[in-house]
């Protein structure tokens, strides 16, 4: 740990030395340490006091009764004394012993222990009251220090949008030239006053060698030294919602990262063009600094909660229908700044495998995820279209795609693809092994919302049935199933389906005879054989072996057009209920 020494509050021996009341005191041993510093005064002189008694900052006062013994006793008590790392030794000479003697001197010497001699005729009460005094003075003005500088950053707190004033005011009370404020992420939240764009990387780079791969959202910081223990040491109060400061005096940098113990939510740097040194008030700046940067940034999350609340509950009565009339959902849109487009499209994003994901990912918040993937597809989306409303459906993101003049005459469905796959794409690099399925529905007037609503969810659950998940899948790419899946409980489709195929499912069961796998294969094959044989990693013996008994079973031929149409859709259908 560095010494803080220089900061504790107390008096120096060499100001003690000038004050009136001490006149006549003088240094005879120790004269190294004059710069300790005097935080308490206590009298030694009882045959009976114990050095237990003593701590560092004390000046241990005695009239020398303790020491006009032997010379063994003197070296004993100088040693003792020393071991406490008291501040200093004042004695009265003159009375039980009557000259500083070459053993007290010589011993204290060795051991850098400041002896003072003071005058025989200068009162205990008086010394302890005029040190006292300064010590009480020096305190206060500390106080009165901590109150101003809380109450200028108490100012800002409650002014509102303070990122860029306090940047400037902790660079105005501090002695330093340059403040950086970088979000969780680092990118520059604020600086004062402005500089290059290589400083401000050179600051960006020191905090992410610093904190190696704790960035971002992470506070199982380990810090150099904290301003927690400084503010204990003098007996001024802190913030305890304030991660530790971090810095070495080697450097020229300070950082102060600010968040709450869930999450951080970035860092302030000060840089000088020197090795840094910071004392006690520059700390309290920075702790102050990085409280009021923590308001802010929890006012702004809760702006956009706000705004996210409202732009849920609008597509929500969107999608449900409950505006009578366009000129209310007009309004509404207003109020949460959007304009409804002439036609619009809905983009469903669905997570596939949170549990697994949060299983890999020990104590991961799972609204973290869900903020991220949002804001993921939020930024990538508004590279394409500034005019897209996102919102989120339970633990889905929903996007309502506006259709832009520009796409009027095109393919419509291809945009939305090539934005659904940039989402996905740029999710799943961000997100290490999460998967992400997408159902895309057709353009639609926004007062019939709904009905691209439903088309993105059955292109989502019947391109996940059908070709696995993790796929990005289009309402026009569904083709036949656009019809069917209307009617997916009827009792007339499970029939069908099970009429078409049971013995095929019953033998798959009962006898593990892959049939219905064998099936699928070859006929998404086009029936070819060498193709699917290969696809199934079988010899091209056994498929037809299989096919044969396949035929056998369902008692009719696959190269019938109208037999192998029904088959073949009772299959997919059987993904689908399956």
């Amino acid at each position: 740990m560095y010494d803080l020494s220089d900061t504790k509050i107390g008096i120096s021996i060499e100001d003690l030395l000038s004050l009136q009341e001490l006149k006549g005191t003088k240094i005879i041993a120790g004269e190294s340490n004059r710069s300790n510093i005097i935080q308490r005064l206590t009298v030694m002189d009882s045959p009976y006091e114990s050095s237990s008694w003593y701590s560092r900052g004390d000046l241990v006062l005695s009239s020398g009764y303790l020491l006009m013994d032997k010379k063994a006793t003197q070296i004993r008590v100088i040693r003792a004394l020393a071991d406490k790392d008291i501040s200093a030794l004042g004695i009265k000479f003159g009375r039980f012993i009557l000259n500083p003697n070459s053993i007290i001197i010589n011993e204290a010497n060795v051991l850098d222990l400041p002896v003072l001699h003071i005058p025989p005729y200068l009162r205990w009460a008086d010394i302890i009251a005029s040190v006292m005094g300064e010590i009480t003075n020096k305190y206060s003005g500390l106080i009165g220090k901590y109150e101003q500088i809380r109450n200028t950053f108490l100012e800002l707190i409650l002014r509102g949008d303070t990122i860029s004033l306090i940047a400037k005011t902790a660079s105005k009370m501090t002695s330093y030239k340059q403040v950086f404020i970088f979000d969780d992420n680092l990118n520059v939240l604020a600086q004062f006053p402005e500089t290059e764009s290589k400083q401000r990387l050179e600051a960006k780079t020191y905090i992410e060698k610093t904190f190696a791969d704790l960035i971002p959202s992470q506070n199982n910081i380990a810090p150099f030294n904290t301003t927690k223990e400084l503010l204990l040491d003098k007996g001024l109060p802190y913030l305890t919602c304030v991660p530790p400061l971090v810095w070495n005096p080697s450097s020229k940098y300070a950082i102060q990262p600010f968040g709450t113990h869930l999450k951080e939510y970035g860092f302030i740097l000060l840089k000088t063009c020197k090795q840094i040194s910071l004392g006690w008030d520059e700390r309290v700046v920075l702790e102050h600094s990085a409280f009021a940067c923590t308001i802010e940034c929890l006012r702004k999350k809760e702006t956009i909660s706000s705004e996210k609340r409202s732009r849920i509950n609008f597509v929500d009565s969107l999608i449900a229908g409950f505006f009578k009339n366009k000129e209310n959902a007009e309004i509404r849109a207003k109020y949460i700044g959007w304009s409804l487009p002439l036609k619009c499209c809905v983009l469903l994003f669905r997570v596939n495998n949170y549990n697994q994901y949060l299983i890999n990912k020990d104590k991961i918040n799972i609204q973290l995820i869900k903020d991220t993937i949002f804001n993921i597809i939020q930024k990538t989306i508004a590279s394409y279209s500034g005019q897209a409303l996102i919102s989120e459906k339970n633990d889905d993101v929903l996007v309502i795609l506006p259709l832009e003049e520009t796409n009027k005459h095109r393919d419509l469905s291809s945009k939305e693809n090539i934005i659904a796959k940039h989402c996905k794409e740029e999710a799943e690099k961000q997100l290490k092994n999460l998967k992400i399925s997408i159902g895309i529905g057709t353009y639609h007037s926004p007062m019939q919302i709904k009905r691209s609503y439903d088309e993105a969810k059955q292109a989502l659950f019947i391109g996940k049935a059908l070709r696995g998940s993790s796929l990005v899948t289009h309402y026009n790419d569904i083709g036949l199933f656009q019809i069917i899946n209307s009617s997916f409980d009827d009792f007339r489709l499970k029939n069908f389906v099970f009429t078409t195929l049971n013995d095929l499912i019953l033998s798959d069961r009962d006898k593990n005879t892959q049939y219905l796998e064998t099936l699928r294969a070859y006929l998404s094959c086009g029936m070819n054989k060498q193709k699917a044989a290969k696809l199934l990693y079988i010899h091209v013996n056994t498929l037809k072996y299989r096919i044969k008994k396949i035929e056998r079973t369902l008692g009719c031929s696959l190269n019938d057009p109208e037999r192998r149409l029904n088959i073949e859709t009772a299959l997919h259908l059987y993904q689908l209920i399956d």
